[in-house]
């Protein structure tokens, strides 16, 4: 959009402490190139063109802001909920989505700022979305299979679940009112070996 940055374009909206923390991530650099950098509050909310965009809260997570967002766009609502330890207020604040996407890191629960399967069970049941998608993966949630945690979110809530895998591309059916999965083909080019480059 900045061609490099010889132009200016485009916005930046981010949590306060990625635009002026002890550490941003959105470098001094870059900034001057942007047309506008807004931080990213409870209670923000945009339009852009047929998308509405707003917070739908903040989580706690090791000490930075995350936010969770709702999008809407023609009668379509997908709630995303981001990294953050849970609290009993997640499942009323994503409440009504067609889809809802959940950073689900750990299968079994742990005393850390992240969701684990049961914790989203508790989310789920409240907020009755229409469909749910689990992402956001540890190596324990792996060695468990989310395809398994998926399946125990559906059987203990009733909601269609399923787990989120690499390329996947969510596309959504207005018929039958449900996001229909269609997974992405990867180009994989051909690397050499160091074996083949010395022969």
């Amino acid at each position: 959009r900045t061609m490099g940055g010889w132009t200016k374009g485009g916005r930046v909206v981010a949590p306060a402490d990625v635009i002026d923390g002890d550490d941003p991530v959105l470098l001094r650099y870059h900034r001057r190139h942007l047309h506008r950098v807004e931080t990213l509050l409870e209670g923000w909310e945009c339009q852009v063109n047929d998308l509405h965009l707003k917070v739908a809260m903040r989580h706690p997570h090791h000490g930075v802001e995350t936010y969770g967002l709702i999008l809407e766009s023609n009668g379509t609502r997908v709630g995303y909920l981001t990294d953050g330890r849970y609290h009993p207020q997640m499942g009323e604040a994503y409440s009504n989505c067609h889809l809802l996407m959940v950073s689900t890191t750990f299968f079994h629960p742990r005393e850390m700022d992240h969701l684990s399967v049961p914790e989203v069970v508790e989310i789920v049941k409240t907020a009755r979305p229409k469909q749910v998608v689990l992402t956001h993966f540890s190596m324990e949630m792996l060695d468990q299979n989310p395809h398994r945690a998926a399946d125990i979110v559906a059987q203990k809530t009733g909601i269609p679940t399923s787990s989120a895998n690499d390329f996947d591309e969510l596309v959504f059916n207005p018929s039958q009112q449900l996001f229909c999965s269609g997974r992405r083909e990867r180009e994989v080019k051909k690397v050499e070996t160091p074996s083949e480059i010395i022969e």
